[in-house]
């Protein structure tokens, strides 16, 4: 080979490794914002207080879900682990309802005694 192949060579191994790099983090950095968001899901369903489940009942058999929306708003900050999950606040709230209302026994029994 002469220099200019071995030159080549050199910078396609390079371009090579950059891109291989380059997908090993953006797939670590897509796990680790999935792992966030699911520790804040899991917070926003299980670390609120038995008061703030009873308003959140309450505020659910209501067909204006606005309040509902605004005093989740108001756990989201509390559970929130990276910056980035602020783009996603509307998506990630709504994963934590609905994993509540569709997994949660009690959260169902005091929905029904807020009627």
């Amino acid at each position: 080979m002469g220099p200019n192949l071995w030159g080549y060579a050199a910078m396609g191994t390079l371009v090579v490794g950059a891109a291989i790099a380059g997908i090993i983090w953006a797939n670590s950095e897509k796990e680790e914002r999935d792992r966030a968001d699911t520790d804040t899901i899991k917070c926003m369903t299980q670390n609120i207080s038995t008061h703030e489940k009873r308003h959140l009942a309450k505020l659910s058999n209501s067909s204006d879900y606005e309040p509902l929306w605004n005093a989740y708003s108001e756990v989201f900050p509390r559970c929130v682990g990276r910056a980035d999950q602020w783009e996603r606040k509307d998506r990630l709230m709504t994963y934590a309802w609905q994993l509540m209302l569709a997994t949660s026994d009690g959260f169902a029994a005091l929905r029904k005694a807020e009627r």
